[in-house]
């Protein structure tokens, strides 16, 4: 039993990251990388925090760019050819404050589908954890995860 039971921890991610901020809009290239294989590079870069997929299948980056040379950290990031044009915007201020909408984060029994609460129960099957809101939906699932497995053996 701990002292602090649950948090929020609201980070200044631009005390975090050096670099330039900027925003970067990428006309990514017919002959390049498909637009999937470039957002997971971009992502992959510690520069990178966010980046968008507009309908043209541009992509949109925010980005804070080391040593202030845009064009030269595209060139390390992605292949040659990845890109065919570029637009930069230099950033004052970046602000993000996504809305959940009222949305409830809650958890789902695998078993029922009804909200586990504090006297729901978890078990791991094979490598996969699964949420129950109580032990008796928690037992009709192991039971028949058992015979579809004696099935399928």
């Amino acid at each position: 039993m701990g002292i602090i039971n649950r948090f929020t921890l609201d980070v200044d991610h631009s005390q975090l990251r050096k670099g330039i901020p900027v925003l970067l809009t990428l006309d990514v290239s017919s002959d390049g990388p498909d637009v999937a294989s470039l957002k997971d590079v971009l992502l992959n870069e510690g520069a990178v925090e966010h980046v968008f997929t507009t309908a043209e299948a541009d992509l949109v980056v925010y980005a804070r760019v080391p040593d202030n040379d845009v064009a030269s950290w595209l060139d390390d990031t992605l292949k040659d050819g990845a890109i065919a044009d570029f637009g930069v915007t230099l950033l004052a201020c970046a602000d993000w404050l996504p809305d959940l909408g009222g949305t409830e984060f809650a958890l789902t029994c695998a078993q029922c589908g009804n909200t586990v609460n504090t006297e729901g129960t978890a078990t791991r099957i094979d490598e996969e954890l699964y949420q129950f809101c109580c032990p008796s939906c928690e037992s009709r699932f192991e039971e028949k995860y058992e015979q579809l497995q004696l099935g399928a053996d």
